[in-house]
């Protein structure tokens, strides 16, 4: 959020049978403990609007990537490797830059184009469990971009995605 602490991700693949990832905002001192409904933020999949999402396990994977988008703020990736019933899916949720404000819950797959940007798997490789393990790193490609790699072990493949301006 651009206030210069550090955030918690934590996620939640099996809440609510969908899956969620809650994140709470960088603090000064920090309690000792915290229940996801004192969360700041949260990201879900709607169900309603994208029934893969059901049982997809939204958030088995929590990652961050830096600024992938080149925006001045850092990113993050949420993985759901049995969207689809396992072609997979990698939700990269984009920060906000200081003074911008991040909305209290993100809805995927409502948020796509705007705070999301979505990383579908293959149809053609319906168990290949994309997004399964998701990392970022960088700077990588030429040019200093980030990068992201995505894996799809069950289709025996790797993907890498090169971070740039207006990534969408």
């Amino acid at each position: 959020d651009g206030d210069g602490l550090k955030d918690i991700a934590l996620s939640a693949p099996f809440d609510a049978s969908k899956g969620r990832v809650y994140i709470f905002k960088g603090r000064v001192t920090w309690p000792s403990a915290l229940a996801t409904a004192q969360a700041d933020y949260v990201i879900e999949p709607d169900t309603g609007a994208d029934p893969k999402f059901g049982t997809s396990f939204f958030g088995t994977n929590v990652t961050r990537l830096g600024d992938i988008d080149e925006d001045g703020a850092d990113d993050f990736a949420i993985g759901a490797f049995l969207y689809g019933g396992g072609t997979g899916y990698v939700a990269v949720v984009r920060g906000v830059p200081s003074g911008q404000t991040f909305p209290a819950t993100v809805s995927v797959p409502q948020a796509v184009g705007t705070r999301v940007i979505a990383f579908v798997g293959d149809a053609a490789l319906p168990s290949g469990f994309f997004g399964l393990n998701v990392v970022g790193f960088g700077p990588y490609y030429s040019g200093g971009h980030r990068a992201m790699v995505i894996s799809a072990p069950y289709a025996g493949r790797v993907y890498s995605f090169q971070g740039a301006a207006g990534l969408t």
